[in-house]
């Protein structure tokens, strides 16, 4: 499995609402590409509901690679997910982090990488969940696709990544979110909104987006690699029932127990 970066143009999405047009732009996708979205919000429930009982997608048992490599699995689930255009944000993952004393946090990150080794994902060190990987650096994370009615658990060891590998990337991010990166003290408290719109003017200021001066990457700011010891698939089905898949390893072995088993679907 080659290093697998994510590609800021996904194919065209189905859903034209304010969410999706949000998306588009950050994406650079023109918003004209999208097909109109159901004006009720109970026929986009019908809609997805539909989706999500699909039992025409490849079973967890159907897919070969499933007692293999817990890695190609999830390459083989993450391109059906990013195919599904009714997933805006395929790459979205929720990561929870906790403080040596146990005390856990949760946000959403993207993930922009990711190889047999590890999942990439880039932050603040400076921030929240960066204080408590310097601490404990062991993190969970949560794949969510709901209209495929699949999720994929992760649990594993956290690294900062090459710091080079990190300037590479944050050289390839527009111009404004370049800015947005040096300007912003994550998880910080600051005076007032206006002291940060006034540290964002002086950025633009010193490196205006008309022209071709390079944005230092900020030392405060990087990437972080997570390394499963722990993975865990879970498939809902029209029968009620969700099948799981779980993979572990020890620490060091490059062999992953396999278990199955299945759980009641809730309502």
């Amino acid at each position: 499995l080659s290093p697998t970066p994510i590609p800021r143009v996904r194919p065209k999405l189905p859903l034209k609402n304010a969410l999706a047009v949000r998306i588009c732009e950050r994406h650079h996708i023109a918003a004209e590409s999208l097909a109109p979205f159901p004006s009720s919000p109970c026929a986009n429930i019908k809609l997805l509901s539909r989706v999500m009982m699909d039992d025409s997608l490849p079973s967890i048992e159907d897919q070969s690679v499933a007692l293999t490599s817990p890695f190609q699995l999830f390459h083989a689930w993450f391109q059906t997910a990013l195919q599904c255009e009714a997933i805006l944000e395929p790459m979205a993952v929720h990561i929870s982090t906790s403080t040596k004393d146990g005390k856990p946090s949760s946000r959403i990150v993207l993930m922009k990488k990711y190889t047999e080794k590890g999942f990439t994902f880039f932050s603040n060190y400076n921030s929240r969940k960066g204080k408590e990987l310097a601490e404990n650096p062991n993190a969970a994370m949560l794949f969510y696709w709901p209209a495929l009615h699949r999720q994929v658990r992760i649990e594993g060891r956290v690294h900062r990544i090459d710091a080079e590998e990190s300037t590479r990337y944050f050289n390839s991010r527009p111009h404004m979110s370049q800015i947005s990166a040096c300007v912003s003290q994550q998880s910080a408290v600051i005076a007032s909104r206006e002291e940060l719109e006034a540290e964002h003017r002086e950025m633009l200021r010193r490196y205006p987006p008309d022209e071709s001066v390079a944005i230092p990457k900020p030392p405060h700011w990087g990437g972080y690699e997570v390394e499963p010891f722990f993975f865990e698939f879970r498939e809902g089905q029209s029968t009620g029932l969700q099948q799981r898949i779980t993979f572990f390893n020890e620490e060091g072995s490059d062999v992953w127990t396999v278990t199955m088993s299945f759980t009641h679907q809730p309502a």
